[in-house]
């Protein structure tokens, strides 16, 4: 059974799985130009070859190599990342978004040093994520080497050379060599705050702005209602409270925020969870949020 590296290329651990067993359609990984898609997917035929697949890990990589997104403000409700992972395994009901992202070409880059490496250690050779985005191997100082095909039955030709530790002939080094260092960017972020807890925290605030010291506790005034229907206004109220008004706000939060689990897996339910912090008295099983996380697993 395949094991993904840790640093692997999502498209890498494809490439390996289709090699083995035999699979010569590889247009879900590379395009016609030869050179990656920028969002890979399984085979819908071919599903079945990856049992042990974990979802929060192919979440993650997908994250790393830019082809999804997972909300990262305050009241943001950007749950894309779960029609993209639906997309990874199935190439069905994927967003507006990814099929943008999916239209991309990116150049196949890799290091022979460390392709020589990896097939010593781990008996084969892995494209590594960090080559997705850069031109130059930090771990040996030097630049890339670049596969210049344009075609797919040649890269996937090239490649194999390549992973088997030789040098391809289309293969040049990247002309803009630079030093980098690739930073991972794992799943995690700031929690997730549900619809119901905007709208709840939205009618306190509006109550309060209404109160004698409404200024010297928010920070400034607020002339209408509709201000706090803004969620980047009413987040720079919560940050405010938060540094300014600890007290008042831990109150309300103590009282109002509950913190649950919400299943959010494609294949499997409950194959990963993400943190959501909800209003504390709205039941979720009775939500009328359609974007609401909820509304994709049980809480």
């Amino acid at each position: 059974m395949l094991k993904i590296q840790n640093d692997e290329l999502l498209h890498s651990y494809l490439f390996r799985a289709h090699k083995t067993h035999g699979i010569f359609d590889y247009s879900n990984i590379v395009n016609s130009k030869g050179g990656w898609k920028s969002f890979p997917a399984v085979l819908p035929e071919t599903l079945h070859l990856y049992p042990s697949i974990d979802e929060k890990t192919v979440l993650d990589k997908l994250l790393r190599i830019h082809a999804t997104s997972v909300p990262k403000k305050m009241f943001e409700y950007d749950f894309g990342f779960r029609k993209d992972l639906e997309y990874f395994f199935t190439q069905k009901d994927y967003s507006y978004s990814s099929m943008i992202r999916v239209s991309k070409t990116v150049s196949i880059r890799f290091c022979d040093a460390c392709i020589k490496e990896h097939i010593r250690e781990l008996g084969y050779g892995i494209i590594e994520e960090s080559w997705f985005h850069y031109t130059s191997c930090s771990i040996h100082n030097k630049p890339l080497y670049i596969l210049q095909v344009n075609s797919r039955s040649s890269a996937v030709e090239q490649l194999s050379q390549a992973l088997r530790g030789e040098l391809p002939v289309s293969a040049k080094s990247s002309p803009n060599f630079f030093q980098n260092y690739f930073t991972k960017e794992f799943f995690e972020h700031e929690l997730i705050h549900a619809p119901c807890l905007f709208d709840a925290f939205s009618n306190f605030i509006k109550y309060v702005s209404k109160t004698k010291h409404a200024k010297r506790m928010l920070g400034k005034s607020y002339s209408s209602n509709r201000e706090m229907g803004q969620r980047y206004l009413l987040e720079h109220v919560y940050l405010y409270l938060k540094k300014s008004r600890p007290r008042l706000l831990n109150k309300y939060w103590q009282k109002y925020a509950q913190t649950i689990q919400v299943s959010s897996g494609v294949l499997d339910k409950n194959a990963f969870t993400v943190e959501m912090v909800k209003f504390s008295n709205a039941n979720c099983r009775d939500c009328e949020h359609m974007r609401c996380v909820v509304k994709y697993g049980d809480s």
